[in-house]
């Protein structure tokens, strides 16, 4: 992936990996992004009605005609060549805003859920808005 790249890569990578744990950030991610110079953009999604599978990650699938609320961050620039003990810190760092920004999304729906398309909009941190390493 970082050696292919270009001006234009954008890439989507599953922060947990294909096999888990729920929500917790493998390095990898904080890895290439050190690597390669690309930005990681956190973001959050809440649906306000889906069906859940049984699956260790809890697969959604939205019901048909649902909304689904999506919530991105501000781009995370990680620095170049990160020891062991740093990269810890950034998964760390990375994982904490994209659990904040899924939160501020499932809030929301849940918001749309109980109060209808003109439910008010949930208050935002500072800390879902601005990074700060």
């Amino acid at each position: 992936m970082i050696r292919d790249r270009d001006e234009t890569t954008h890439l989507g990578i599953t922060p947990d990996g294909p096999r888990g744990p729920r929500r917790v950030l493998k390095p990898g991610v904080v890895m290439i992004a050190s690597q390669s110079g690309l930005a990681i953009v956190p973001a959050g999604i809440g649906f306000v009605s889906a069906w859940r599978f049984g699956s260790w990650d809890r697969f959604a699938l939205p019901c048909p005609g649902s909304m689904m609320v999506g919530v991105v961050g501000e781009p995370i620039f990680v620095p170049r060549d990160l020891d062991r003990g740093s990269l810890q810190q950034w998964v760390r760092f990375v994982e904490g805003r994209m659990l904040e920004l899924t939160q501020l999304a499932e809030d929301w729906a849940e918001r749309i859920r109980q109060h209808g398309r003109t439910a008010p909009l949930p208050s935002f941190p500072d800390t879902a808005l601005r990074q700060s390493a």
